[in-house]
């Protein structure tokens, strides 16, 4: 292999192998005429993909995501005022959460996010671990945030 190498050949640079050619396939009739090969029709260029120009990002959509608990659904216009004397609870605020280190860290982030962005005085808290129903049943962890 050393000896087809040219003395000022770069190691770094491919180098030509030979590759040897098989002899033609008998077909047992030296006089017959070669077969055509099909050639493949060519293909067709799809047309170009437009960006939508008019998109409004305000318009419904279908799509819908599932088991995000965003909780935009949720209501929150309460008759009951609020109480901010340090007595008696007022309203309830259920997180749930799969248990798991990253679920539990985002929903510490979510309670986190909730007490500090409103005007909140937690008065009791309480949590419950169960199985819950779905696709597939699995644990869970509910916390209920009294205020």
């Amino acid at each position: 292999m050393a000896d087809d190498l040219k003395p000022d050949a770069d190691l770094n640079e491919p180098q030509p192998v030979p590759v040897p050619v098989p002899p033609p396939i008998p077909n047992g009739d030296e006089d017959s005429e070669p077969v055509p090969i099909p050639v493949p029709a060519p293909i067709e260029e799809p047309d170009p993909i437009a960006l939508v120009e008019d998109f409004d990002e305000a318009a419904p959509t279908k799509r819908k995501a599932f088991g995000t608990g965003t909780g935009s659904d949720h209501k929150t216009d309460f008759k009951r005022e609020m109480n901010i004397t340090g007595k008696g609870a007022t309203r309830c605020r259920l997180f749930t959460s799969k248990i798991g280190q990253g679920p539990l860290t985002h929903m510490e982030e979510m309670i986190n996010e909730w007490l500090d962005g409103d005007d909140i005085e937690v008065k009791h808290v309480g949590h419950v671990i169960g199985t819950m129903e779905g696709k597939r049943a699995e644990d869970n962890v509910l916390v209920f945030v009294w205020h």
